[in-house]
């Protein structure tokens, strides 16, 4: 599964089927102590999130005693939102790290002349890679302060602090507080990319987190050494057998055969789609146009009673738009990365009538939004606050009024969803717009899209001049609903996925040597945990020269 909740509520829903079929079935979650995953690993069946099951596997890899080992093999795995976790995510490895040198005390010497950079004069930024270069009058701002400082020369024996230089650099002017990463209690977290959850735990390697902590002036903890990890490539890799589900697997055909060699194939709907999606983008001219209108749109909606889920591009973005809604007086629920404890609450009632929830791109995935609200999640609700409720009565009374929402949120339209900045892929915009008109139901979706957005920005950040802005705007409108709008944002979404293939060609290239060791050394490793007498260490000796020699 792809957070802990699925991963209990599945188990928790099947596990009478399973057991009816003598199977039987556990889950572990981030707080299940070693005990219960022993337990939940010792089952037929077992659920769990990607990054439980893949660390559980490294730290397997770790121990001292083969009897403190939780997995066993690993025979048979079903993936849910199979396209996210072995191709989107599979750029970025999971580590796990202990603490090595104390953090260099240049973090705090250099820290403070990036605050006076200026983009174009001082730095560019590339927005794909996201990365930060200096430019030749970047480097003299730099070399001054480091003379203030006493170094003379970065080069020879100082040669270390271009390290620091361009970890600093792209802290402060490639990554984006609430969009890559939060400050929480004096704590950096990062924002998974893909998720819009809070990755608890991760640490950005090769300096760049104290980096992160240097710009945001919180304590700077020491520097991680890596002790073992793995790509989820790798990972599932190692399974006998591999298969998955999501609902955007043809988008990635080719690479899923590629890769995994995993054959995919479509299975129609349940019911026929009838949602209405406003295929043609609604392009701005700027971000404050599109976000005026939004309010226009969603006050209007809001009137016939309609429920409207937005999804916007970053945690920074939906905060943005939180902050509109409340000067212009709507009600709303904010899903994004900061509140995901009451995630699934949210996403199933976004149904009721009238109701606003602004969400990040992959907000609440897993859950469903049905229309006039989610009855079951009514009731828990109303008993997390009144325990001693009568539970017959309220499930009658919850019922009913959902039955009635329904009806009012089928009159008017159903879930409208509106996709709020240009993703970086088409896939994202199907993602997004599958969450209205599930199981035949109506609804509808829009596009409404900036020249300002992340992906778009780019090409005219230097130069948006009048005759670009006539080519896309005719007669000074300030938005566009036109073919080529649609063409500029397709071309652009194939641009970023072409580079984001390249980034995991080369990753996947380069991990095959890595896995080939991982494998050997692991399992040698577990020769040796399982052996029982001396005359092992003679093969011990000769599996280290070998290891020397062919590695």
């Amino acid at each position: 599964s792809t957070n802990d909740y699925l991963a209990s509520r599945d188990a928790e829903i099947l596990s009478p089927v399973y057991n009816f079929l003598g199977l039987t079935v556990g889950y572990i979650t981030e707080q299940s102590s070693p005990e219960a995953r022993r337990l939940a690993y010792g089952c037929n069946i077992t659920y769990g999130s990607n990054n439980q099951f893949a660390f559980d596997y490294l730290k397997d890899n770790l121990v001292k005693s083969i009897d403190d080992k939780l997995q066993k093999h690993r025979y048979f795995a079903v993936v849910d939102e199979l396209d996210n976790i072995l191709i989107d995510e599979a750029r970025t490895p999971l580590i796990i790290s202990a603490p090595g040198e104390e953090p260099s005390e240049i973090y705090g010497q250099i820290n403070d002349v990036m605050y006076n950079l200026e983009q174009n004069i001082h730095y560019t930024v590339d927005n794909k890679s996201q990365d930060a270069s200096l430019t030749d009058a970047g480097w003299e701002v730099i070399e001054i302060h480091l003379r203030s400082m006493g170094i003379e020369n970065i080069y020879g024996e100082n040669v270390y602090i271009c390290h620091y230089i361009k970890v600093l650099l792209k802290a402060h002017k490639a990554m984006i507080s609430n969009r890559d990463y939060i400050v929480m209690k004096d704590e950096i977290i990062i924002i998974d990319e893909f998720t819009g959850r809070l990755a608890v735990g991760r640490r950005y390697s090769g300096g760049l987190h104290q980096a992160i902590e240097a710009k945001e002036k919180v304590k700077i903890k020491a520097e991680s050494i890596t002790q073992a990890s793995i790509s989820y490539t790798a990972f599932y890799n190692s399974y006998d057998h591999l298969c998955g589900l999501t609902g955007t697997g043809l988008n990635d055909l080719n690479e899923l055969q590629e890769i995994y060699n995993l054959e995919v194939f479509p299975i129609k709907t349940n019911k026929k789609v009838t949602r209405i999606d406003h295929n043609d983008v609604r392009l701005y001219r700027s971000k404050a146009d599109a976000l005026d209108d939004v309010v226009n749109l969603v006050r209007e909606r809001i009137n016939i009673g309609q429920p409207i889920l937005i999804c916007t591009t970053s945690v920074e973005e939906s905060d943005h738009l939180s902050n509109i809604f409340t000067e212009n007086s709507i009600d709303f629920n904010l899903l994004n990365a900061k509140n995901h404890e009451r995630e699934a609450y949210i996403i199933a009632q976004a149904g009721r009538p009238g109701r606003v929830t602004i969400s990040t791109n992959m907000a609440g995935r897993g859950t469903d939004i049905p229309l006039g609200g989610d009855w079951e999640m009514g009731v828990k609700e109303i008993l997390d606050q009144q325990p001693d409720a009568d539970m017959e009565k309220l499930k009658i009374f919850i019922q009913k009024r959902c039955e009635d929402e329904r009806n009012n949120v089928l009159n008017s339209g159903g879930l409208l969803v509106i996709i709020l900045g240009a993703p970086d892929s088409e896939k994202t915009e199907i993602q997004i717009r599958g969450r209205s008109g599930r199981q035949g139901d109506i609804g509808e979706s829009i596009k409404i899209y900036s020249l300002e957005d992340n992906i778009i920005l780019p090409l005219y950040q230097d130069n948006i001049n009048k005759v670009m802005l006539e080519y896309y705007f005719p007669k000074s409108n300030k938005y566009t609903i036109s073919p080529k709008a649609n063409e500029l944002v397709s071309e652009l979404q194939r641009e970023y996925q072409n580079h984001y293939f390249e980034m995991r060609k080369n990753a996947n290239k380069y991990d095959a040597p890595s896995t080939q060791q991982r494998n050997s050394f692991y399992k040698y490793r577990d020769y040796i945990l399982e052996a029982t007498d001396l005359e092992i260490c003679a093969d011990i000796l000769s599996y280290f020269k070998y290891l020397l020699t062919h590695y």
